[in-house]
C-alpha cells in the first residue's frame, strides 16, 4: 500500500500530528465529561426570559427553586417560548444549559474536528513546513 505522497514525514509534520494527537485526547476527555454530564443530569422545560443574541432562560428546578441562565448559542428567540433545559441538581444555576446539541456538545466536536484534521491531513499527503525569517 502507497500512502498519497511519497513526501517523508518532516519535524514539523510530526509535530502537526502529534498536536492533533493531543487534541484528539481532549475530544475523548471531553466527550467523557459530557456524557457522565448527561447521565446524571435533570431535564426539565424552561422559558425564554429575556429574547436577546444570547437569549436568557428561566426555568423552575425539581424542587420548586426559581432559576436563570444565559445560553451562548444565539438563534431566534422569541419572548416566552418553550425551551428544554438540562442541569445538576447540586449547582442549578451554574450547570444549566439549553438541552440542544450545540449548547453541550460544542468542546468535544470542536476538539475532534482539530484533531482529526491534524491527523489525518499528514496521512494524506500534507506535509507542513517551518519558514524562517520576518513575518
Amino acid at each position: 500500500m502507497r500512502w498519497p505522497s511519497d513526501k517523508p514525514w518532516n519535524v514539523p509534520t510530526i509535530h502537526m500530528f502529534g498536536v492533533g494527537c493531543l487534541f484528539l485526547v481532549a475530544a475523548a476527555w471531553s466527550i467523557r465529561s459530557t456524557i457522565d454530564f448527561q447521565s446524571h443530569a435533570i431535564h426539565v422545560c424552561g422559558l425564554i426570559s429575556s429574547p436577546h443574541a444570547h437569549p436568557r432562560i428561566r426555568f423552575t428546578t425539581l424542587d420548586g427553586t426559581v432559576a436563570e441562565f444565559q445560553t451562548h448559542v444565539g438563534g431566534e428567540a422569541v419572548l416566552g417560548d418553550s425551551v428544554p433545559v438540562v442541569y445538576l441538581p447540586e449547582d442549578p444555576e451554574g450547570t444549566a444549559r439549553a438541552d440542544s446539541v450545540w449548547a453541550i456538545w460544542p468542546e468535544p466536536l470542536g476538539f475532534a474536528w482539530i484533531g482529526l484534521g491534524f491527523t489525518l491531513l499528514p496521512a494524506f499527503g500534507m506535509r507542513a513546513e517551518f519558514r524562517g525569517g520576518r513575518w
